[in-house]
């Protein structure tokens, strides 16, 4: 399926909606984020996330395939991934959910509140002691 843009000054229009990206808008105005879910309205896959990431404790860290795999879903990581970015409550501490490779960027609010709690980082952004961080599900 082709899909033509018209450039319009700061916005595109897309010709097929089914490819446009997600919050993109026609005419007249920028991107408009779309109110998330309630708690109640997420999915149950992603209730069960926010549950298991809830048993993670304060200086632990875990990642998106052991989540998954806990869950009995060893490659729905990515989801997991989506649950947890999408997620308002402050309650689920999805800051102690890393990558497989141990990094987490340098300026990211994440390794913030990970090194608060205690977690270390090597000079490259890897998990320092990754044996020491990482919890079990």
């Amino acid at each position: 399926m082709a899909v033509s843009l018209r450039f319009i000054p700061d916005v595109a229009v897309f010709s097929s909606s089914a490819m446009a990206p997600r919050g993109a808008v026609a005419r007249g105005g920028g991107k408009r984020a779309a109110p998330g879910p309630a708690a109640s309205e997420k999915s149950s896959f992603a209730r069960r996330v926010f549950a298991a990431v809830r048993g993670v404790p304060a200086g632990r860290v875990t990642t998106y395939a052991a989540v998954a795999a806990a869950l009995g879903s060893p490659r729905l990581a990515q989801a997991v991934g989506n649950a947890l970015h999408t997620c308002t409550d402050t309650s689920v501490p999805a800051h102690r959910v890393i990558n497989a490779g141990f990094v987490v960027a340098p300026a990211s609010g994440k390794r913030a509140r990970l090194a608060a709690e205690g977690v270390h980082f090597d000079a490259r952004c890897r998990l320092a002691d990754a044996r020491a961080a990482l919890a079990a599900l």
